[in-house]
């Protein structure tokens, strides 16, 4: 009988970690975006105290890709101790896709932007993503082409990209895509 009870503590105590780390996950990776948004849309250099104008709104919206790279770079940087050449890569990896800023901020909470991390529950590279539940998928996609392609830049990348999407047409809210791309688990 006592058995039974630690065996349903352990669950329980299990299921509030799991929950934890899917709600700090949550938050770091919202954190992150508005870090983002803040150092790209000039709110940064106004000081963050006022409303952007509709005149600063044109000339921020007229600032040049490499302005907007330079100051996702320099939030990035702030956040990781990979070298330059690494951060840039990442960038130009993720600004490919339409929710670059999501894709970044998922790879400071998985890797700390490091595509050579394998995590304690066998995640690897800059998304985390879990060959165990994902590999044979994603090469049934043409993504990759072997468990190594999870530790280049582009290819972990577009790997997180696919399983996120996956996640957020199943769900359609993003807190509950996120919470499943914590987990890892297709169904």
């Amino acid at each position: 009988m006592w058995k039974e009870k630690i065996r349903g503590y352990a669950i329980v105590e299990y299921r509030r970690l799991l929950f934890m780390r899917a709600a700090i996950v949550f938050f770091a990776i919202c954190a992150g975006l508005l870090l983002i948004r803040f150092y790209t849309t000039g709110l940064a250099a106004q000081g963050g105290a006022a409303p952007i104008s509709s005149e600063r709104r044109v000339s921020t919206n007229s600032l040049s890709l490499q302005g907007m790279k330079g100051a996702v770079l320099q939030w990035m940087k702030r956040n990781s101790e990979m070298p330059d050449e690494i951060l840039s890569s990442i960038y130009d990896a993720a600004s490919g896709n339409p929710n670059s800023d999501l894709l970044l901020a998922i790879c400071k909470v998985e890797s700390n932007f490091n595509p050579n991390i394998k995590s304690e529950r066998e995640a690897l590279g800059l998304m985390g993503i879990r060959p165990a539940v994902w590999l044979s998928e994603l090469k049934d996609r043409k993504i990759l082409q072997s468990r190594r392609d999870l530790y280049l830049i582009r290819t972990n990348l577009a790997s997180g990209a696919y399983v996120l999407q996956k996640y957020l047409m199943r769900r359609g809210k993003l807190e509950e895509a996120l919470n499943d791309y914590v987990g890892g688990d297709p169904d």
